[in-house]
């Protein structure tokens, strides 16, 4: 029994960086990938690396996986370059309950690789903020005034 409590453990902590290992691959791998399959298995990457409680929305992660596929998929990568923006868009996706500068870093971040490649970046870099802002929710709740009864 504890074996299966362990193995389990495991595999739930090492499933993440499995996630963006393949999310990395498949960025290595685009000009070898039919459009639409590598679409495809991007989004269930991004899907499997942000957490079960603070998802972003399907037609975002879609959107965003279309697009970035477009605009890598002629571009050559190096594997550093795949490595950084796999690890940037799971630190976005991740980036629920921290700093907003920092978040917003990774997305600066991500946008400086895809220069730095040649492709355009600001559509994808608006689009990974999108997905992080709904990761994030709200930055700010509104305090509510305490309602007292009149005496």
């Amino acid at each position: 029994m504890r074996l299966l409590v362990l193995g389990s453990c495991a595999l739930f902590l090492c499933l993440p960086a499995w996630c963006q290992k393949d999310l990395q691959d498949d960025l290595l791998s685009l000009a070898h990938i039919a459009p639409a399959a590598a679409q495809k298995q991007i989004a269930l990457h991004l899907t499997a690396l942000s957490e079960k409680t603070h998802e972003p929305s399907r037609p975002s992660v879609e959107t965003f996986a279309r697009d970035l596929v477009s605009a890598l998929r002629l571009r050559k990568i190096e594997y550093a370059q795949a490595r950084q923006l796999a690890s940037d868009i799971d630190a976005v996706l991740k980036s629920a309950g921290t700093s907003t500068l920092g978040f917003l870093d990774r997305v600066r971040d991500f946008e400086s690789v895809l220069h730095s490649i040649g492709a355009s970046a600001g559509t994808l870099g608006a689009e990974l903020e999108v997905i992080g802002r709904q990761v994030r929710g709200p930055d700010d709740t509104p305090v509510m005034p305490a309602r007292f009864p009149h005496r």
